[in-house]
């Protein structure tokens, strides 16, 4: 069966995405840190796009959590993602291809 509803980030991250009150939890949860891998989940970008915008100064910056590790505030990438233009040029989802029939 498939989701038409909108899926709560960090509903999702934390695994409690289709649990009871799955929502509540999320939005108590003040913020999280999420790796490279969840943040090209969430937005939908390649690794390499996401490092080409934070050189361009148009995506945000991880955190160092270690000497080798980063990782992004959800709420920035989910803000960054509110502060997209729908209207903009470039790539845009347009939905499935149609089908001429």
């Amino acid at each position: 069966m498939s989701h038409t509803a909108a899926v709560n980030p960090a509903a999702y991250l934390i695994g409690l995405e289709d649990k009871p009150g799955a929502a509540l939890l999320a939005a108590s949860v003040r913020d999280i840190l999420v790796r490279v891998t969840d943040v090209c989940a969430i937005t939908g970008l390649s690794v390499p796009t996401i490092y080409r915008l934070m050189g361009r100064g148009k995506f945000p910056r991880p955190l160092k959590i270690t000497a080798t590790a980063r990782a992004w505030r959800l709420s920035e990438i989910t803000a960054w993602i509110d502060s997209r233009d729908r209207k903009s040029p470039g790539p845009a989802f347009t939905g499935p291809p149609r089908q001429n029939q």
